[in-house]
């Protein structure tokens, strides 16, 4: 949904703390009550190096969110980045916007 202007949404990819599956995390969104004005699709991306390291081991890494009228889930194929011997110079230098 698109914000009324003035009104700022969280989004926040959690840790479902599931002891059976480390990789499993939830999509929340807090719209502070915005619940009027346009639908449409966004995107985000997210962090996951608090994850375990796969060790090199391709994970299924479960995604939960509450849609509308349902609970909803889907599973990606996951694999933690082999660790590289130097830093980027792309990834220094790049932006970085804080979001809330």
């Amino acid at each position: 949904m698109w914000s009324h202007q003035g009104v700022t949404h969280y989004v926040n990819l959690i840790p479902t703390n599931n002891p059976e599956n480390p990789y499993e995390v939830e999509f929340r969104h807090n719209a502070n009550g915005d619940v009027n004005g346009r639908i449409g699709d966004g995107l985000v991306a997210f962090k996951l190096d608090n994850l375990p390291d796969t060790e090199g081991e391709t994970v299924k890494l479960k995604l939960k969110w509450k849609a509308f009228n349902s609970d909803k889930s889907v599973e990606f194929d996951y694999r933690t980045r082999a660790a590289t011997p130097a830093t980027s110079a792309v990834a220094a230098e790049r932006s970085v916007i804080p979001l809330q």
